[in-house]
């Protein structure tokens, strides 16, 4: 699998592996290792330099930690951290760590900028495992939430960001705080210009835009947020920074951007120690074991208490401050806001700070509802109303399939009307309606199935939603497909001499259908706890191959179910959804396997929405139209004549308008001979509560169980 991939990738990038070379700033091997990709000393901007100087020393620092603490005993850790400032020199370096796997020992990669897709895919085909640094703004909004209360700003804010995510997670805690947020800027590229000094602006923004920024604006009642934490020495005269330690550059500490590219190493450290503990024995060599059997770290993101708990970092150095530039040059450092205590803490006991008092929105939040947006029962960024963490994605795609699906569920709403007004006026004579209601509910619940992957939520929700996506596809699947199954396996062990009364048990086929749809549940729920890892690469598709199994042994019985009449044809129509439905698997399945992450849910949605309408056209669309068919013709032949040619009670079943075939009701078949012939009723004995044929010669034995014209035997 590898090589199919690797000669056509390497192929076409052989130009990015031989133009640039490997630039490599610092090296410190290890029995296992660790490499970074960073773009340090690639911008001449001074303050993005020391931005990314803290960077690539957390992360030494973080390996140094794991070899000091013995985080994995008997195995030490090496980094290697790589200068990649363009495409070009990704590549090269990525092909040069592969090319050294085999003498050292290589853990994963770690990027501290998104990679492209193509390099995304170059690691995938090399079986090379990356990931990228972790940005949680939310330390930085707490922060400036806690600000504003202190400098009691609660009325009056507007909120800048470049994104709907960090507007979301200010609006929400500042109405923690009973803030009123009166206005918010979402901006693609630059920050709008303020002119007016009536309001209290918070800014979020990088060190280039927030630079552009405050040289052009008023920036009185401004805090400014570096969402890089980079340090802004020029800082604006009568505004407030929210960012690290202006003299953490001098000495290196742990700091608040530590934990960006300290999670995705802590993962790598902590999944190597699981591993090896399970799978390793204590007298064997450890780094043999690995290279034989590891095949990978699962996805995963730690709380920074955890990063925090096995690194042994005191919490309580770990802190952002606020610096306020006044009349003199060199900013004063007035707050510290310390991430795990959420506390605010005043250093400088000579700024005047606003009169404390009680926020308006906490005395009338009537009014607020009113006027603040983060008060308002729906937000203008499209939360849902209340403290509901869910939203609905905002891509064209999942309307267009939201509607598909809504149009879908009306159709077997209908359909379930006509079945119910059919059952209820005795209409339906042709097999048990509980297996055509089941698999119709079955169908209903493929098109809802959209839903979980309509929507994305915070971290609070996230892991929710993305368990509820993995359990309404492959259930959805599953249950649609065990009750053709076992109807189908039935079906076809039927005997075909006597098609009509073969016998189908219904206890049987309920079993057989609860057994099949059981090891699906069982396997779907193997997802709990890793269900973000399922959704990457290859493995969703691991999970569909037992759906794809019982779609294989359906097309395999399709051959002999595909003549049989009972059940309004069923075993027809069963072939016609088997092999539509077994050709857009075809055609979904790799694609999903093959494009791109962004795109994936996209595929799952038609794949959804393709099975479900196949199964409704196919099956219930003409099963709909033979039973009203066959209703409309019943009335017409029963006001006819009587049948004066049939001699016999199964000439005149043969000749009927709706023959039996999932029971045999002997007082409907003989309601029906009197009144269409006039001939003698069927009188024969229960043949299923006596043992011996009455024609037998061998035993005289009789009946003496009398003939019950009710009983009804289903098969």
């Amino acid at each position: 699998m590898r090589s199919f991939y690797l000669i056509p990738l390497i192929l076409t990038n052989i130009g990015a592996i031989k133009v640039d070379s490997v630039k490599e700033v610092f090296r410190n091997t290890g029995d296992v290792n660790l490499a970074l990709l960073t773009r340090n000393g690639c911008n001449d901007s001074t303050a993005i330099m020391e931005r990314e100087e803290f960077f690539v020393n957390s992360a030494i620092w973080t390996v140094h930690q794991f070899n000091y603490l013995e985080v994995v005993p008997q195995l030490d850790f090496g980094l290697s951290i790589y200068k990649t400032c363009n495409e070009k020199q990704q590549y090269q370096t990525i092909f040069d760590l592969f090319q050294r796997h085999d003498e050292q020992f290589l853990l994963g990669l770690v990027a501290d900028f998104r990679l492209s897709s193509k390099v995304q895919r170059f690691t995938e085909a090399l079986d090379l495992d990356v990931r990228q640094t972790v940005k949680c703004p939310i330390p930085l909004i707490k922060a400036s939430v806690a600000l504003l209360g202190a400098l009691n700003w609660v009325e009056n804010v507007t909120v800048v960001a470049p994104n709907d995510i960090i507007v979301e997670e200010f609006f929400k805690i500042a109405k923690k705080q009973w803030i009123c947020i009166k206005n918010n800027i979402v901006y693609d590229s630059a920050i709008p210009v303020k002119n007016s000094t009536s309001e209290n602006v918070v800014v979020f923004g990088d060190h280039n835009s927030l630079t552009s920024f405050w040289q052009n604006s008023d920036t009185s009642n401004t805090i400014l947020v570096p969402l890089d934490s980079s340090v802004l020495k020029a800082t604006p005269e009568n505004s407030y920074v929210i960012t690290l330690n202006y003299h953490e550059q001098l000495n290196y500490t742990p700091n608040p951007s530590l934990f960006e590219i300290a999670a995705p190493l802590v993962v790598y450290a902590q999944n190597l120690k699981h591993f090896i503990t399970g799978t390793c024995n204590d007298t064997t060599d450890k780094l043999k074991c690995l290279r034989n059997k590891f095949q990978g770290t699962p996805q995963s993101v730690l709380r920074p208490s955890q990063i925090a708990d096995l690194l042994k970092i005191e919490t309580s150095s770990i802190n952002y401050y606020v610096y306020k530039s006044e009349n003199s040059s060199l900013p004063r450092k007035i707050f510290s806001y310390n991430i795990f205590s959420n506390n605010l803490t005043l250093l400088d006991n000579t700024v005047e700070l606003g009169n404390a008092s009680e926020p308006g929105c906490k005395s009338d939040p009537s009014s607020c509802q009113k006027q603040c947006k983060n008060f308002a029962s729906r937000s203008s960024v499209g939360f849902i109303p209340g403290d509901c963490e869910i939203r609905i994605r905002s891509e064209s795609w999942v309307f267009a399939f939201l509607s598909l699906s809504l149009l879908g569920v009306l159709f077997c709403i209908a359909i379930l009307i006509f079945l119910l007004v059919s059952i209820c006026r005795r209409n339906v004579l042709e097999g048990n309606p509980v297996l055509t209601m089941l698999l119709l509910v079955a169908v209903m619940l493929m098109f809802c199935s959209i839903l979980p992957l309509s929507l994305e939520g915070d971290k609070s929700t996230k892991e929710s939603i993305c368990l509820a996506r993995a359990l309404a596809i492959t259930l959805s699947f599953s249950a649609a497909f065990s009750l053709i199954l076992s109807r189908s396996i039935l079906l076809a062990t039927a005997s075909k001499e006597i098609g009509f009364m073969s016998h189908v048990a219904g206890p049987v086929q309920s079993f057989l259908c609860l057994f099949i749809f059981g090891v699906q549940a069982a396997l779907s729920l193997q997802v709990v706890n890793r269900c973000s890892d399922i959704f990457r690469g290859y493995s969703f598709v691991y999970l569909l191959s037992y759906n794809a199994m019982l779609l294989l042994l359906l097309l395999c019985l399709c051959p002999l179910i595909v003549k049989c009449q009972r059940n309004y044809k069923e075993g027809k129509y069963f072939t016609w959804a088997v092999a539509t439905i077994s050709i857009l698997w075809c055609v979904w399945i790799p694609a999903y396997a093959l494009v791109d992450q962004q795109y994936k849910d996209s595929v799952l949605c038609f794949g959804l929405v393709s099975t479900a309408s196949a199964l409704m056209a196919t099956i219930f669309v003409p099963r709909t139209y033979l039973m009203t068919i066959a209703a409309a013709r019943d009335k017409i032949t029963s006001t006819l004549p009587s049948l004066s040619g049939a001699t016999s009670a199964m000439d005149i079943y043969r000749a009927g308008a709706q023959p039996v075939y999932d029971c045999v009701n002997v007082a409907a078949i003989n309601a029906v001979t009197v009144a269409r012939a006039g001939v003698t009723p069927i009188q024969q004995p229960d043949l299923y509560s006596c043992p011996n044929l009455p024609e037998d010669d061998d035993f005289d034995v009789r009946c003496a169980t009398p003939i019950d014209d009710d009983k009804v035997t289903r098969f």
